[in-house]
Order: structure tokens, then C-alpha cells, then sequence
């Protein structure tokens, strides 16, 4: 699995993502930074219109609760911290949207094989839009939707065999 970080604006790290081919590379990744998006395939290229960052201090809608991305909340939420956004494309999970915004999604997710902006996703991708703040001051719940998106990541996809040979129970 990949984690992709915060990165700092017009230092080349969009660059940096494309050379590598993290793209079409067949590992999880879970993207903090809005600005990989385009390069990663998550969303369109134009920063407020197809994601953004800063400090949105509002509720979120959790849209599909019995999703493990979800962390087991449902409904709305309020975090203790701020949420950028993203305007997923193609065959994307949306997890938890903007309430006043339900195009713009806080958390969202694709599994391998679902279509992105162009062409499928390799393995598991996930938009977690917290604050890199959150490292200087954590909280449960937003260390628990980082922790389910990285379970999430890691768990099985149906079908596919442990590293034991065992087929991963159906979901």
C-alpha cells in the first residue's frame, strides 16, 4: 500500500507521482493530497472545480454507513477538524459528502477494476480529505476513517486469495 502525503504547491510532486507510475501501479494507494488526484486518476485537473483544499469546518454526510470507509458512522458528522474536497468521477464510492455541497465528497473511494477518469483502477484508491493538522492534534474519529481507509486497502477483494491460499470470505 501507498500513502500519498501532503506535498507542498509548485514543487514538481505531480511530476514526481507521473514519472513514478503510481497510476497504474497494481497497490493500494490512499491519497491525502488533493492535488495528486489528476495524477493518480481520482478527479478532473482544475483545482476549484474538480477538488480543493482549506479549511471547510462543516458537517459531513456519511452516504453509505454500512460501508467499512464509512467507520461505522451514518448520517451526519460533524469531525473536529477541516475537510478539503473532490469531485469524484466515473464508478467512485462516495463515502461522506459536503452537506450543503453533495457533489463535493470528503471521502470517497474506488475499488479495483471500477472505472476512473480514464480507464479502471489498478487496485484500491481512496480520497481522505483531513487536515494534515490532524497529526499535531489527533482525535479518535478522524484516526479511525484514516484506520478504515487503510483496513479497507489492505482487506482481501472477493475472490482473490490470501497470501495462505484461502478464499476471502464474500462481502
Amino acid at each position: 500500500m501507498v500513502i500519498v502525503s501532503v506535498a507542498a504547491e509548485n514543487v514538481g510532486f505531480e511530476d514526481h507521482l507521473g514519472r513514478i507510475g503510481l497510476a497504474e501501479a497494481d497497490v493500494p494507494v490512499i491519497c491525502l493530497e488533493p492535488i495528486a488526484f489528476p495524477v493518480l486518476g481520482l478527479t478532473g485537473p482544475q483545482r476549484g472545480r474538480d477538488f480543493e483544499w482549506g479549511n471547510l469546518l462543516t458537517p459531513v454526510r456519511f452516504l453509505l454507513p454500512g460501508h467499512p470507509l464509512s467507520g461505522h458512522r451514518a448520517d451526519l458528522a460533524q469531525l473536529p477538524v477541516s475537510f478539503s474536497w473532490a469531485r469524484p468521477v466515473g464508478e467512485a464510492l462516495r463515502i461522506a459528502t459536503l452537506v450543503d455541497h453533495p457533489d463535493r465528497a470528503a471521502l470517497f473511494a474506488y475499488d479495483a477494476g471500477k472505472q476512473m477518469l480514464e480507464g479502471k483502477a489498478p487496485a484500491r484508491r481512496v480520497g481522505l480529505l483531513l487536515d494534515p493538522q490532524i497529526v499535531e492534534r489527533p482525535d479518535a474519529g478522524s484516526w479511525s476513517l484514516f484506520e478504515a481507509a487503510v483496513n479497507w486497502c489492505v482487506e482481501p477483494i472477493v475472490g482473490q486469495h490470501s497470501a495462505g491460499g484461502i478464499s476471502a470470505p464474500k462481502r
